[in-house]
């Protein structure tokens, strides 16, 4: 399971002394991952783990915690600031933080830039436990699809200088590049856990959509080198060598025809690894 991060909208709602209360996420609106976190996804990983939650600066898993938190809650959509409803009018609702930040100089720092009206945001990393699809209105392209997610496991919450939800402030600006590798994402980890594609020797039509998808995306973000299924072979020059390639063969039959689903597994393993590469660069 690839953990992921998501950024919320952070708006404070009380600063006592060190101890800060605010949002750290909206339940119920579409962020610009085209997920949308409904409520109570969070129930079961506050009860379970709330206390193992870590609060940290930018994601920075090697350096210590900057807050501790005194409590995580799901809140209904009449507990949201008037804030977070002008920029989310279809919130259902938000989780909700009480953190108090360490006398670290780290800690000093981001207090003091809250409490001088700093917009600084938040984000948190979690894994998507439970999850489905839905058509998204709309849609440009034919892979889009909204991700409702169901259940979440909360491993720790960040405050950051960009956040990613529509909520967001800063956050207006598309993220093409980390949109599409999430999407490649997607497809890779569908076809992969397909039970068809393991078993059968040959791809079905199905597949065979999924892996255009996927070079699709692989062309979104760059790629120079990726030739959709259906796309007519390169032309051959003129001459007795070419006379002679176009000669029938077991072997040229063979080439010609759907790729096998083993030879798409061991390309997908590289896939994966190439995707893991690119994000942590980015």
């Amino acid at each position: 399971m690839q953990r992921q991060l998501k950024a919320g909208p952070f708006h404070i709602k009380a600063i006592t002394g060190r101890e800060v209360t605010g949002i750290f996420s909206v339940l119920g609106n579409l962020d610009d991952y085209d997920d949308r976190i409904w409520p109570g996804s969070f129930a079961k990983t506050f009860l379970e783990r709330g206390s193992k939650v870590l609060h940290l600066w930018q994601h920075d898993f090697c350096a210590p915690p900057i807050a501790v938190i005194k409590s995580l809650r799901e809140v209904g959509r009449d507990e949201l600031p008037p804030a977070v409803l002008a920029e989310a009018p279809d919130a259902l609702g938000g989780a909700e933080v009480v953190r108090e930040y360490l006398p670290t100089p780290r800690g000093d720092e981001v207090l003091a830039a809250l409490n001088a009206g700093s917009p600084l945001q938040m984000s948190f990393a979690y894994d998507a436990i439970r999850w489905d699809y839905e058509a998204k209105p709309d849609a440009k392209y034919e892979w889009e699809r909204v991700r409702n997610i169901r259940e979440i496991r909360l491993w720790e919450t960040s405050d950051v200088l960009w956040g990613a939800n529509s909520a967001t402030v800063a956050s207006k600006a598309a993220f093409p590049f980390e949109f599409l590798l999430k999407q490649l994402s997607i497809h890779l980890d569908e076809l992969q856990a397909d039970p068809a594609t393991k078993e059968s020797r040959r791809n079905s039509t199905a597949d065979q959509d999924r892996i255009d998808t996927i070079a699709k995306l692989a062309v979104e973000l760059g790629a120079t080198n990726v030739a959709l299924i259906g796309d007519p072979p390169p032309a051959e020059p003129e001459g007795e060598d070419s006379a002679k390639s176009r000669e029938p063969s077991s072997r040229a039959a063979e080439e010609s025809s759907a790729p096998t689903a083993l030879a798409y597994r061991s390309r997908l393993e590289l896939a994966k690894r190439a995707l893991m590469l690119a994000q942590r660069q980015r």
